[in-house]
């Protein structure tokens, strides 16, 4: 008889007897789940907005080789849990973290996790979703092996955890430092556990994952103090032993140091839940320490909450949204994804891990890290710098603290907990803080980001920038994923130059927007895509435009998909596809195409596909927009709602592809509310179509800016008319500054399309492509 069956009926009175508050505000909106299951990669368990914890249950943790879907610990589908985890990304594509995962135990202590197909092998418990309760900054279960009920909650450096165990059975906190998402054999470096005579227990693990060297430390107090403990190492690979210190048996040691390390922290019978508070930090476990003394003072983990409800509450009542509630749900669930990246990395003595893996002090600043900047510069940050540009200020402060620290001299590229993993390509820190200056969000050192700026974009062995400057093209016989290389070092270039033209540095703003327009040379006018070239200056062949994988010419892509790759200068590639009507028919091609999924099989980001476009990945992200530059604003309004209604539901696998940090949600956000960043580090925004009734954005500078639409359903989903302020809007485009102004937009909708809506050339939305401003 399973565990499962011996502690059924207790299972059921304690769920029954453990009633829930719904959360209130515009947190009630949310459901941490949808993205859970299936691509989206996002986890359930509790957080607050950018926080350091991210304290969620991981379902499985296998092999690197095998662990795609288990990017953030956790699978909708999976029937049980091993353990609850204080840090996760949300919506990966690669991954690591899952650190100081604790279990809580009722009854006899197994030391290993167990095949997930046989829970009983080891420590992990089956559960049920009808036991679940999923909210923002709150997550609980019900453990079904053991009868325990578990409740998550979390600070800005504290998780804080609550247990309440079946009374007549004795409780036990496992402590596995040993598993780690994307794991594999050798992977912990190193570990050190300590139990200090007031019963808090310390340690630190140092990994070698996507930031090899990582170390990460947590300290640890309870409720209710220990009757014993049992720390192991369970190395069982040791050439080297050395000499045993104190103690022969487990619940002898008061510290231990190793690869495999556990601890057992025994509590006895109880009668009421116990409680665990766990900070940590990426420097010591000194400051671990003085984290959990300053952020976690206290026992009360409903007070910590409604703090956490509170602040989430604070966070997503930026916008008002006026719309059914599964559209409710999904824009509130896209608007809380967009808010838990960057997280803080930084103790409250201001100290954090930089690049160089040394300790520095942020002076004035939260230093935040866990950058996916291939992704996020698109929409994301931009996202940031119009809701909360004061936070932008310490994101940016961040990029520069980590690239003036950085071995390199360049800024971060895909970093976290301050460490560089060199994933993904281009300088993409670089248009976020062009975007951020460009949109008038100031408080930084502009000529010290300046100068990191062009450090990146001039660092020959990055990304054989060294060809690319010298011959205004990545060749592909010297560097893999040439013509997206090219295409987006150019775009890359562009924000630059815009920034330094508003600094009045014109001579840095010529130097890059000549750079910029580097894209004609991957513009093979012969097949009509974008392509890599030779070092000897010719196309590589054979081509073929449907390929992607390894070895192709394009990053996580194939020329369907990278060739409209040109955000800065839009009117110059409908020049060279031979104008707006054969621009716009090779769009329709793009979204219409019959394409079988099993085409990408071995790629495993391109996701959510209509037609070769694939919402599940960035560089699909700005196409469905392109038509309001080639005069198709109708279209565009078309396509983003396929888009919308085939890319977005309310459900875990609700997400056609990684959120990537935010991103996918960002995007979301934006196009329903009826515009969006094509050109980051430009002040315009393309106009689509509203998908909700109404959204009022309170902007911090205290003015709001109203988006209206009607009659908005599934009979009138083309735009007619256009207003602003209450005038007619004749063009397909919106500057930053009209947001900020406050005021309203407002779309009259219509059962037809508006084919001469935005059709003049002087209605298109175009970004800014000269020095200066």
């Amino acid at each position: 008889m399973s565990r499962f069956m011996v502690l059924l009926p207790a299972l059921l009175a304690l769920a029954i007897s453990a009633p829930v508050a719904a959360a209130s505000g515009h947190a009630g909106d949310v459901d941490p789940r949808i993205g859970t299951g299936g691509d989206g990669h996002t986890f359930p368990g509790a957080t607050v907005p950018f926080g350091m914890i991210q304290l969620s249950p991981d379902t499985a943790m296998p092999d690197f080789k095998h662990a795609y879907k288990w990017a953030a610990g956790y699978q909708y589908g999976d029937p049980t849990i091993m353990g609850f985890s204080h840090t996760h990304f949300s919506g990966s594509g690669h991954s690591d973290l899952g650190d100081v995962l604790v279990m809580p135990i009722a009854g006899a202590v197994r030391l290993d996790p167990g095949d997930p197909s046989r829970p009983d092998s080891g420590y992990r418990s089956r559960f049920s979703h009808a036991s679940e309760v999923v909210q923002t900054g709150y997550y609980a279960v019900t453990l079904s092996d053991y009868g325990v009920r578990a409740e998550l909650t979390a600070g800005r450096r504290v998780g804080w955890h609550r247990y309440t165990f079946p009374k007549d059975q004795p409780a036990h906190l496992l402590l596995d430092l040993r598993p780690s998402i994307y794991d594999y054999p050798g992977k912990v470096l190193w570990a050190s556990l300590r139990v200090h005579p007031d019963g808090s227990v310390t340690g630190c693990r140092t990994t070698r994952g996507w930031a090899p060297g990582r170390e990460l430390c947590f300290a640890m107090r309870f409720s209710q103090p220990m009757i014993s403990r049992e720390l192991y190492n369970r190395e069982t690979d040791l050439v080297y032993k050395g000499f045993a210190g104190p103690g022969n048996r487990a619940e002898d040691h008061d510290a231990q140091n190793g690869r495999a390390l556990e601890g057992v922290f025994d509590f006895g019978k109880l009668s009421k839940p116990l409680e665990v508070k766990v900070a940590i930090s990426p420097v010591s476990e000194a400051n671990a320490l003085a984290n959990l003394d300053q952020d976690g003072k206290g026992w009360d983990f409903d007070a910590r909450r409604a703090e956490a409800t509170a602040a989430w509450n604070k966070a997503l009542a930026v916008i008002d949204v006026d719309a059914p509630k599964s559209d409710r749900t999904m824009f509130y669930t896209a608007l809380y994804h967009a808010m838990l990246a960057p997280t803080l990395s930084m103790d409250v003595n201001g100290e954090y891990r930089g690049p160089d893996h040394a300790v520095h002090r942020a002076q004035g600043f939260d230093f935040y890290s866990s950058w996916s900047l291939w992704d996020v510069y698109r929409a994301q940050q931009p996202l940031m710098v119009l809701l909360d540009p004061a936070r932008s200020t310490d994101f940016i402060r961040s990029l520069i603290a980590a690239g003036q620290a950085s071995p390199f001299g360049i800024l971060p590229v895909w970093a976290y907990q301050g460490l560089e993993t060199w994933c993904m390509i281009g300088y993409h820190a670089v248009p976020v803080i062009a975007d951020a200056y460009i949109k008038g969000v100031r408080g930084f050192d502009a000529d010290a980001a300046l100068k990191l700026m062009v450090a990146s974009a001039t660092y020959g062995p990055y990304g054989d920038l060294a060809d690319y400057m010298k011959l205004g093209y990545v060749p592909i016989d010297h560097e893999p994923e040439a013509a997206s290389k090219t295409l987006e070092y150019a775009y890359d270039d562009w924000s630059l130059a815009q920034m330094a033209g508003a600094m009045g540095k014109r001579g840095i703003a010529a130097t890059f927007m000549q750079r910029a327009g580097n894209w004609r040379n991957a513009w093979d006018p012969k097949t009509g895509f974008m392509r890599a070239k030779l070092s000897n200056g010719q196309f590589r062949e054979p081509f073929d435009p449907t390929f992607a994988g390894y070895g192709s010419d394009y990053t996580e892509g194939n020329a369907w998909q990278y060739s409209w790759y040109v955000p800065q200068d839009v009117p110059g590639l409908i020049r060279a596809m031979g104008g707006d009507a054969k621009f716009t028919a090779k769009l329709d091609q793009v979204f219409d195409a019959k394409v079988d999924p099993a085409h990408f099989k071995n790629v495993e980001d391109i996701t959510g596909l209509i037609g070769w476009y694939a919402h599940g990945n960035e560089p699909s992200h700005h196409i469905a927009y392109l038509y309001d530059y080639a005069g198709a604003a109708w279209k565009t309004q078309q396509r983003l709602k396929q888009i919308m209604d085939s890319q977005y539901a309310p459900r875990p696998d609700g997400l056609s592809g990684n959120d990537d940090l935010g991103q996918m949600s960002a995007w979301y956000i934006f196009t329903a509310l009826g515009f969006y960043p094509v050109t980051p580090a430009s002040d315009v925004y393309a106009i689509g179509r509203p998908f909700v009734r109404q959204a009022t954005i309170h902007l911090p500078n205290g003015h709001a800016f109203t988006v209206t639409a009607s009659p908005l359903d599934a009979a009138h989903p083309w735009v007619g008319a256009v207003t602003l302020n209450g005038k007619p809007l004749e063009r397909t485009y919106l500057r930053h500054a009209e947001i900020l102004a406050g005021g309203e937009l407002h779309f009259t909708m219509q059962a037809e399309p508006n084919r001469a809506w935005g059709n003049g050339a002087a209605a298109r939305p175009v970004a800014v492509s000269q020095p200066g401003r």
